[in-house]
């Protein structure tokens, strides 16, 4: 499923593929049209959206848990990836009625006919039939600062994935200047409008994010929500010197952290230079960005008296640097 099919799915309240942080809302037991029983399981996302997935139990009339030998042992084996460790398929359903209420991975498969549901504890984790959480070696835990932890990644992964569509709406509307074909005179006014609410510079690194690491570097637009557009900035212009392959920078971004990607990728600050905090802020993307937003709302006169400022400016940095 492409990027946008998986955002459109959000908005539309389905659950896209892959996996997902649920809680199981239901254990039930159904019977078939065609005769005989099914074990039902319901969960729900954070999102509130409902999963379903369906195991087939016996075919009597008067007891759905009477199953031959081969069936007994799916249900077995089942249990076990669900956490519990029963003998048949009447102590695995039993077992998971009790847990109702806790969390579990729920893992959607969808292909162009059908999608599929298929139920998993977390890795490394048991259920007790009392419903009380251990780990693999007997201690009594609790999952709370797990579950908080799962739904952290799950929404930044949800905002990653968005942000790499923006990646390529800021990269296609650059190229084209399509924001004069939608009634803006200029970019900085497009971009200041409500809906948008992007600064220059923001605009401009997720155009170029989208251009170096996928149009020119081949990567999979889903790649690019392992981590934040900060992140993927940081070995851009090692990237446009052939300093390091994209795929290099691609695996830096994803397994280090901030701090060490720039150590990694920019010459540390000398400590003794004359540079101050002032000139520092004076060079802050934001601060950039309000002083084109100025110089493009000021008159001819106005506009006269900002070229003298900025060429102060630009002599006062080559002074610094000299």
């Amino acid at each position: 499923m492409s990027i946008p099919q998986q955002i459109e799915a959000i908005n539309d309240g389905l659950v896209p593929d892959g996996d997902h942080l649920v809680t199981l809302t239901e254990v039930a037991v159904i019977p078939r049209k065609a005769g005989g029983w099914w074990g039902r399981f319901m969960s729900e996302t954070s999102g509130g959206r409902q999963l379903r997935e369906m195991r087939r139990l016996g075919v009597d009339e008067k007891d759905a848990f009477i199953l031959d030998q081969g069936a007994n042992r799916k249900w077995v084996e089942w249990g076990q990836r669900m956490g519990v460790n029963e003998s048949d398929a009447r102590g695995v359903f039993n077992a998971l009625h009790q847990l109702q209420g806790h969390r579990f991975t729920a893992r959607v498969t969808k292909t162009a006919h059908s999608t599929t549901i298929q139920h998993r504890a977390f890795e490394d984790v048991v259920f007790a039939t009392g419903g009380q959480a251990l780990t693999v070696e007997g201690e009594l835990v609790t999952n709370v600062a797990q579950d908080q932890y799962n739904r952290l990644l799950e929404g930044l992964s949800a905002s990653r994935l968005a942000l790499s569509a923006v990646a390529q709406a800021c990269h296609e509307l650059s190229r084209d200047k399509s924001w004069t074909d939608l009634g803006y005179e200029s970019l900085s006014e497009f971009l200041a409008s409500p809906e948008i609410t992007l600064t220059r510079s923001s605009f401009f690194r997720m155009a170029q994010i989208w251009e170096l690491y996928v149009l020119d570097g081949g990567v999979d637009p889903r790649q690019l929500a392992v981590a934040s557009p900060s992140k993927f900035a940081i070995p851009m212009r090692a990237i446009g010197a052939n300093e390091v392959t994209v795929a290099e920078a691609l695996a830096d971004v994803e397994t280090l952290g901030a701090r060490d990607l720039r150590e990694k990728y920019e010459l540390p600050r000398d400590e003794e230079s004359p540079r101050g905090d002032s000139l520092d802020r004076l060079l802050d993307d934001d601060v950039i960005d309000a002083a084109i937003a100025c110089f493009e709302s000021t008159t001819a006169t106005g506009r006269g008296r900002w070229a003298v400022t900025l060429t102060e400016i630009r002599d006062y940095i080559k002074a610094s640097n000299a």
